[in-house]
């Protein structure tokens, strides 16, 4: 969208992010099923979404972008629901109530605070940041649901970890102690 094309570090980065990624949410033997394939599609519309967000959110007030996306979220989810979904006799109050409580912080207040933040930042940094939503999972999954930690998990985990310090550092910190090492030597 911008004809600028991603330095060598954000690719390297987005492939370590996959890598982790797939570790930890992909089966035993590796292989993907039908919901691995639905979560590819939607992480391809994702990227998709991030990189126009960082586009336009250059280009006009992100308060406006915000309110936009939001209007589309709730005509798609609404066409969606009609295809997907049985619509109920009934709903009761508290029911209301969390899907009021997930539509306002989990998607409008999220979207906004995601929408405004890329104004400042590339759409890869971005992307390998969102993705650590996979990280959190795993590591909620293990405190909260005593899930048993795997070596796939700690892979993932770190491959994350790194892919977010090359994008966001592009290890650096390694040249300017080399630079410092190099200048006490002289």
């Amino acid at each position: 969208m911008t004809k600028k094309k991603p330095d060598v570090f954000s690719v390297v980065a987005a492939f370590i992010c996959v890598f982790g990624i797939a570790f930890i949410s992909l089966g035993k033997d590796l292989t993907l099923g039908i919901g691995d394939s639905l979560s590819l599609l939607c992480a391809l519309l994702f990227a998709f979404h991030i990189s126009s967000t960082g586009f336009y959110s250059q280009k006009v007030d992100t308060t406006v972008l915000s309110v936009t996306q939001m209007w589309f979220a709730t005509i798609l989810s609404l066409i969606g629901t009609f295809f997907t979904e049985t619509l109920p006799s009934s709903v009761p109050l508290n029911g209301m109530l969390a899907v009021v409580y997930i539509g306002v912080f989990g998607t409008m207040v999220a979207f906004f605070i995601q929408t405004t933040a890329q104004k400042y930042t590339t759409p890869t940094k971005t992307a390998i940041l969102l993705s650590t939503e996979a990280l959190f999972g795993t590591i909620f999954s293990v405190i909260i649901l005593k899930e048993v930690i795997t070596l796939k998990m700690i892979i993932g985990g770190i491959s994350i970890f790194l892919a977010i310090i090359t994008a966001e550092t592009k290890w650096s910190f390694l040249y300017k102690r080399k630079a410092k090492i190099v200048k006490s030597n002289l």
